[in-house]
């Protein structure tokens, strides 16, 4: 029983990779490249930054006692970094470096670490106005600070003004109620005379206090750093840039692959096809590799390739599934077209010849024939000039030169009504007269799901082999397929997965030279197949 863990989860994501790895090697170049090109486009931003102090100083703090309220020792330090980007700072620094326009320039503040230290950075295209930028917001807060401290102190000096006015007319109007009275005051008038006096040196105090407060606050705000004129700029950063792209690029084509995995119902590999057909066995891997659709066939071309052994091996799984059910007729076909039917029809027929067997190999794709091609043989006399009487069985066996022991019988000419011609009395009689002459027959048929000609087929022969193109065909095709072939109670000993991506890049060479190498080592091909046994009559 497999594991479900998950090392297989991990090595199924992988695979998923592996097989979809040109999307995500697209979609992290896509990524790259946009990233390299909009970095090498973009106007260079330059940024510099200034430092602001958010502390009271102890001149600030002198005359505390007089005005509490006044100076704010617990301003918040976010709550600064808001005034800075007002509005009224802005215009007071714009008024600041008025040789330069500050319209374009980006404004941010942030805090450094725990401290009250603001920092103001500015961003331009050019350096010289990020610099003054800077440094004019700067000098623009701390005049702003000041001035509201300043005009705070102002406006309570006014308010003593004019009660101190009040008071000293008060002190004239009983002073002058006393000369006109007798010299002598009243005990009361004294009382009041004494209290007003006070009050006037009280008032006067605090105005004075407050005179020389406002010439020493500074509103609680000191610059600490000034702003430099920066040399290279902070954008575009093409490294930063590009380690973004990759991230972003390899997510994107990771869930682009792993979202393609999740949508194509195709068949991949052999899980997938063990998967769609159940029960059914798979009987041969057949390499993926350029040549497996040439002409000669592969046996012939390349008979030491992996794909040729491959093919040597579904002969001796055949054999062997043959020792309860004898299987002398097969037909081969596949759910749609261009799957490798025939390919691979004509190279069993190879396999078995190469195992002394009499073979002979009947063309009955009457639509699209293809044998005569693949062997560079006649179209006729073939299966449809026997039938209709223009020659005879012997001459329709056409003899391949270097495969000795296999005959093949091409479509000859193609009919108007196909499926009515295979479905005749007379094609299931010559197929008797055929296979009494070999070993076995294999029958090329049609594909299953276009045309009813390899369900009539089936019923004809011992077996039908099933051919599944990787890639090609997808779950639901294959499933329609097997239902059809089951609905005419078709015998099927197996299924073929045709370009099998596993084993692809391997070249078999046991019994090679010992001292060659023995991993995906290229042999010549052969010029012809061994000899066997001609097909006997």
């Amino acid at each position: 029983m497999d594991s479900v863990g998950p090392e297989n989860g991990i090595r199924e994501y992988l695979a998923i990779l592996s097989r979809r790895k040109l999307a995500v090697i697209l979609c992290t170049l896509f990524a790259l490249v946009v990233a390299a090109a909009y970095s090498l486009t973009m106007t260079p931003v330059y940024e510099s930054t200034s430092r602001i102090l958010v502390q009271q100083r102890a001149s600030d703090s002198l005359f505390n006692e007089i005005a509490p309220g006044l100076s704010d020792t617990a301003r918040s330090v976010d709550t600064e970094r808001q005034v800075i980007e007002s509005q009224p700072v802005q215009q007071r620094a714009d008024e600041i470096a008025a040789d330069v326009s500050l319209e374009s320039v980006a404004v941010s503040t942030r805090t450094v670490g725990v401290t009250n230290i603001i920092e103001i950075a500015t961003r331009s295209t050019d350096p010289f106005i990020a610099a003054s930028a800077a440094n004019a917001i700067a000098e623009a807060y701390v005049a702003f600070k000041r001035e509201q401290v300043v005009n705070d102190l102002t406006g309570a000096g006014s308010e003593l003004r004019s009660k101190l006015a009040t008071i000293q007319d008060r002190l004239k109007e009983l002073t002058k109620e006393i000369e006109e009275g007798s010299d002598t005051p009243t005990a009361a008038e004294d009382e009041s005379l004494r209290a007003l006096t006070v009050q006037q040196q009280t008032f006067q105090g605090l105005l004075d206090q407050i005179q020389v407060s406002a010439a020493l606050r500074t509103g609680g705000a000191q610059i600490v750093g000034q702003a430099t004129i920066p040399e290279s700029p902070v954008e575009p950063n093409l490294l930063r840039n590009l380690a973004l792209a990759l991230v972003l690029g390899l997510g994107l084509g990771v869930g682009l692959a792993l979202l393609r995995e999740q949508y194509d119902d195709s068949v991949k590999s052999k899980a997938d096809l063990e998967t769609t057909a159940p029960g059914v066995p798979v009987l041969a891997f057949i390499p993926e590799t350029k040549d497996i659709s040439g002409t000669p066939p592969l046996l012939m071309s390349h008979p030491r390739s992996a794909a040729a052994e491959s093919f040597r091996t579904m002969r001796t799984s055949l054999q062997f599934l043959g020792l309860d059910r004898p299987l002398t007729r097969i037909a081969v076909t596949s759910p749609l077209p261009e799957e490798g039917k025939s390919t691979i029809a004509a190279n069993i027929a190879l396999a078995a010849v190469s195992a002394g067997q009499r073979v002979i190999l009947i063309d009955s794709d009457l639509r699209n024939p293809s044998q005569q091609r693949m062997f560079g043989l006649a179209s006729s006399p073939g299966l449809m000039n026997v039938l209709l009487g223009q020659a005879t069985l012997e001459q329709s066996i056409q003899h391949v030169a270097g495969a000795q022991g296999l005959g093949v019988v091409t479509a000859g000419a193609v009919p108007p009504n196909p499926a009515e011609v295979l479905s005749s009395q007379a094609f299931a009689a010559l197929l008797d007269r055929y296979a009494a002459l070999v070993d076995l027959l294999i029958i090329d048929t049609p594909p299953v799901l276009p045309v009813t000609d390899p369900l009539v087929v089936s019923g004809l022969v011992d077996g039908t082999v099933l051919v599944v193109r990787r890639k090609s065909s997808n779950r639901r095709e294959v499933r329609r397929a097997l239902e059809l072939l089951d609905q005419v109670s078709a015998h099927l000993p197996g299924l073929i997965l045709n370009r099998d991506k596993a084993g692809a890049e391997y070249t078999y060479t046991y019994g090679q030279n010992p001292t060659a190498s023995t991993h995906r080592r290229k042999l010549p091909a052969a010029s012809t197949a061994p000899d066997v046994v001609p097909p006997g009559r």
